[in-house]
């Protein structure tokens, strides 16, 4: 699905250096924030913006959960649940929302023809009826639905943990 067809806004993640796994999230010229993957101690990945940071660390058995966490406070701000295959999962988010991750298959529509030529899936994070609020690139774009429309001026933490989890799960399922 094109931008054009979700009419909301656009975003990617870069990587910073061709050696680490550190990418900068870009809304158009403008960037909003750092996201490092890897750490000790559970912690997969840390997330630092202009006023936050955040952890993300893993828990459980085979490492079914994901804590986003304020690295200030330690308070819990999200948590992720991975699906018994693996595949898909749900998302908590503090204030009571709740978002289910999903790999979209290749027999669906949904899915785009990259440039090489070869058909690769989509991630996106749905509300609970399923419709898609937030789409996932391989290739690191994102593209929100107009039901998601957030402020840039100051973008919400409810943005930065969806849109970082997202990139998270992409890269953890491609390790």
């Amino acid at each position: 699905m094109k931008a054009a067809e979700m009419g909301g806004q656009t975003f990617i993640w870069k990587r910073v250096n061709a050696i680490t796994d550190h990418f900068s999230l870009q809304s158009g010229d403008r960037a909003l924030a750092l996201l490092k993957i890897g750490g000790l101690h559970g912690v997969v990945a840390r997330l630092t913006s202009e006023d936050l940071a955040l952890a993300f660390v893993v828990e459980g058995i085979a490492d079914r959960y994901i804590n986003v966490r304020d690295s200030t406070t330690g308070a819990t701000l999200a948590f992720y649940e991975r699906g018994r295959r693996g595949v898909g999962g749900k998302l908590q988010l503090a204030d009571g929302g709740r978002l289910d991750w999903m790999r979209l298959a290749s027999w669906r529509p949904a899915i785009r023809r990259n440039p090489d030529g070869f058909w690769r899936p989509d991630y996106v994070l749905a509300d609970t009826s399923g419709r898609p609020l937030v789409r996932f690139g391989l290739d690191g774009t994102i593209l929100c639905s107009a039901r998601a429309r957030w402020d840039m001026d100051k973008p919400p933490l409810e943005l930065l943990v969806v849109l970082a989890l997202g990139w998270i799960l992409i890269m953890l399922a491609a390790a």
